[in-house]
C-alpha cells in the first residue's frame, strides 16, 4: 500500500502536537524525579480533562449534565489533593 501522506496545510499542526506531547512526557518524567510522585500522578491521570476541553473549543463537542459533574469532582479531588 501506498504511505499515508498528510496535506501539507497540517503539517505545522502536526509538528505542533508531537512538540507539545514529547515536552509532557519530558515534564512527566522530570516531576516524578524531582516533584512529589503522588501529586504528578494525580495530575498526570488528568490529562484527559485536556482532551475534552480542546475536543469542546475545536469539535463543538457537548458533555452531558452528569459528565460535567463528575470532571468537576475530579479536578476540584486534584487540586485538594495537590493543596495538601
Amino acid at each position: 500500500p501506498a504511505p499515508l501522506v498528510p496535506p501539507r496545510a497540517i503539517l505545522p499542526a502536526i509538528v505542533a502536537v508531537g512538540v507539545f506531547d514529547t515536552g509532557a512526557n519530558v515534564s512527566i518524567a522530570f516531576a516524578t524525579t524531582e516533584g512529589a510522585v503522588g501529586i504528578v500522578a494525580i495530575f498526570g491521570a488528568l490529562y484527559p480533562v485536556t482532551t475534552v476541553i480542546l475536543a469542546r473549543i475545536f469539535l463543538d463537542e457537548r458533555l452531558s449534565p452528569a459528565r460535567r459533574a463528575a470532571a468537576a469532582v475530579a479536578l476540584t479531588g486534584a487540586v485538594l489533593v495537590a493543596a495538601g
